[in-house]
This record gives structure tokens, sequence and C-alpha cells, in this order.
């Protein structure tokens, strides 16, 4: 049996968003340094709020 003690609790991740999604595919397309860090702030600050 386990043990019933521990407080550890198994969590997995949330499926990501079709606009998630689109970002990453952007992203992996975008060869444009500048345009690259744009991405990344924006699904930063989707993700931040």
């Amino acid at each position: 049996m386990g043990d019933e003690t521990s407080s550890s609790v198994g969590v997995s991740d949330a499926p990501k968003t079709k606009r998630e999604q689109n970002f990453e595919g952007e992203l992996k397309r975008e060869i444009d340094p500048a345009r690259r860090r744009e991405i990344k702030e924006i699904r930063y600050t989707m993700t931040s709020n």
C-alpha cells in the first residue's frame, strides 16, 4: 500500500489552447530575432494574467 501520510499531489498540465498553439507555430516559423522577441513577449503577457 502507499504512504497515506504523503502530501504529494500529481498535477498534469492543462491542454494548450488553439491560440497558444498558433503562437508556438508562428514562433517556429519566424526568423527575424526582433519579431521572435515580440511573439515571446505577447505569449508571456497572455500566460501571466
